[in-house]
């Protein structure tokens, strides 16, 4: 079981739910941050959304479900809230895939499901 498994079971189990929320936001924070900035945000707008995205991801635990994937989650929801604030710039969509495939070293499948783009788009960047 990986360590992201063990943390989502974590997150679904209401005694381990706030210890495990805080191992999230610890391993996760620094690399969502640098996704939004490398969407083209400052260092405030970056941090705020970064402190919005855990809120709605806390409130919104109970959705979770055994089969999701942190990274994926987390990505998909961090990606979407930056590019809609910097306004669908088509030259943060390439830096955000670029940071996305070479930083995180996600596959392009991912990539597209992160972008909600069909893969062909995607590795077209």
């Amino acid at each position: 079981m990986t360590a992201d498994q063990q943390l989502l079971e974590r997150l679904l189990h209401p005694a381990s739910r706030r210890a495990g929320f805080r191992d999230l936001v610890s391993n996760y924070a620094p690399p969502l941050y640098f996704l939004f900035r490398h969407l083209g945000l400052a260092h405030e707008p970056a941090d705020e959304l970064l402190s919005d995205l855990f809120v709605v991801f806390w409130k919104n635990m109970a959705k979770l479900r055994p089969s999701d994937r942190l990274p994926l989650v987390l990505f998909r929801k961090a990606f979407k809230a930056g590019f809609d604030v910097v306004g669908h710039d088509r030259e943060a969509l390439l830096r955000g895939v670029h940071y996305l495939q070479s930083s995180q070293r996600f596959e392009w499948k991912e990539i597209a499901c992160i972008t909600s783009l069909p893969t062909g788009a995607i590795t077209f960047y």
